[in-house]
C-alpha cells in the first residue's frame, strides 16, 4: 500500500509538471485511480482522461526490445475499453523514478490464455507525454467533456442525494502550482461523519479557489458550514476573507494554507442527471433511429 501511495504522489506531480490537473477518485472506482484534466491557458477545459497506476519494480520485470510487457485481467480489459473516458495506463518504478505509459486501445492489446497483454516502449515517458496527451483529449466535443465530467462525478452526486455531503478544502496560497487538499466526508443522520477520500489536487495555477470549487462541482449547491465556522474559525479572520464572497475560507494555518469547511448539495443540474442516469441503466426504450 505504501508503494501505491508513492507512486500516486509521484505521477500526480509529473502530471502537473506537464499541464494536467491530477485528481485522484473520490470514489472508489474499479480499475481507474484518477482523472487528469487538460488545463488550457492554465484554466481547467473540461478535457479528461481516465488514469490507471501501476507502482512497483515488479511491473517492469518482463520487458523485450525496450518495451515492458503488462499482463491484465479480463476483467480490467472490458472495463477499461466500454470506459466512458479514454484510459490510459502509467506504470511507476519507485527504485528507478522511471514513469511511462500507454493509452488502452483494442488495437495495442493481445489476448492470451490467461487474460491480456500490452506493451509499453520504454521511451514513453510521462513527463514527455503532454502533446500526445494533448492530442487524446481535443478528439473529445465540448458536449462530451461535459457529460464525462458529470459520469464521474456520479458516486458523489447519489451521496449528496442520501444526505450532508462536507468537503474540508486546504489551499497553499504561496503556491503557483494551485496545489490543494481534498477531505471529503458523509454526514448521516446523528451526525456521525465518515470519510470517504482523501487526495491532493494540482494544477489551478493562480484561479480563484472561489471558482476552482464551483468548477469541480458544477452538480452542487455549495455553502459554508456556518455553524462549524461559528464555534471553530477565526472570525476576524472570516470577516475578512468573506468580502461579499459565497464560499470563503475560516481560518489560515501558519500563514501558508486557508482552510475551507463546506457542505455540498444537489442543485438542479445533479438531480436532473441522477434522474437520467436512471433512465439510462434501468428505462425501456425502442432502438429506432429517425434520420433526419
Amino acid at each position: 500500500m505504501q508503494t501505491d501511495r508513492i507512486g500516486v504522489n509521484a505521477v500526480g506531480l509529473v502530471f502537473e509538471k506537464i499541464g494536467f490537473a491530477f485528481r485522484e477518485q473520490p470514489i472508489e472506482d474499479y480499475g481507474i485511480d484518477a482523472i487528469i484534466e487538460r488545463r488550457v491557458s492554465g484554466k481547467p477545459s473540461g478535457e479528461l482522461i481516465g488514469v490507471q497506476i501501476k507502482s512497483g519494480v515488479s511491473f517492469f520485470n518482463e520487458v523485450k526490445n525496450n518495451k515492458v510487457i503488462y499482463r491484465g485481467k479480463l476483467s480490467h480489459y472490458n472495463y477499461w475499453l466500454n470506459y466512458s473516458l479514454p484510459v490510459i495506463l502509467v506504470l511507476y518504478n519507485p527504485e528507478t523514478e522511471l514513469c511511462i505509459y500507454e493509452l488502452i486501445d483494442q488495437k495495442k492489446i493481445e489476448k492470451t490464455d490467461r487474460g491480456w497483454k500490452i506493451e509499453i516502449d520504454c521511451s514513453n515517458e510521462l513527463e514527455k507525454s503532454e502533446i500526445a496527451l494533448t492530442a487524446i483529449c481535443s478528439r473529445q466535443s465540448e458536449y462530451q467533456t461535459r457529460l464525462n465530467t458529470l459520469a464521474f462525478s456520479k458516486g458523489l452526486m447519489a451521496l449528496a442525494e442520501q444526505g450532508e455531503l462536507i468537503a474540508e478544502i486546504m489551499e497553499w496560497v504561496n503556491k503557483s502550482s494551485g496545489r490543494g487538499e481534498f477531505i471529503l466526508k458523509k454526514v448521516d443522520s446523528d451526525g456521525n461523519e465518515t470519510l470517504l477520500s482523501e487526495s491532493a489536487i494540482f494544477g489551478f495555477g493562480l484561479k480563484s479557489y472561489e471558482e476552482v470549487i464551483q468548477e469541480l462541482f458544477p452538480w452542487a449547491n455549495i455553502e459554508v458550514d456556518a455553524l462549524f465556522y461559528d464555534v471553530h474559525g477565526d472570525k476576524e479572520f472570516i470577516e475578512y476573507s468573506r468580502n461579499g464572497r459565497k464560499i470563503y475560507p475560516c481560518e489560515n494555518r501558519a500563514g501558508e494554507v486557508d482552510f475551507y469547511r463546506l457542505i455540498l448539495s444537489l442543485n438542479e443540474v445533479g438531480k436532473s442527471f441522477l434522474t437520467l442516469n436512471t433512465f439510462l441503466n434501468e428505462g425501456e426504450m425502442y432502438h429506432v433511429r429517425f434520420d433526419q
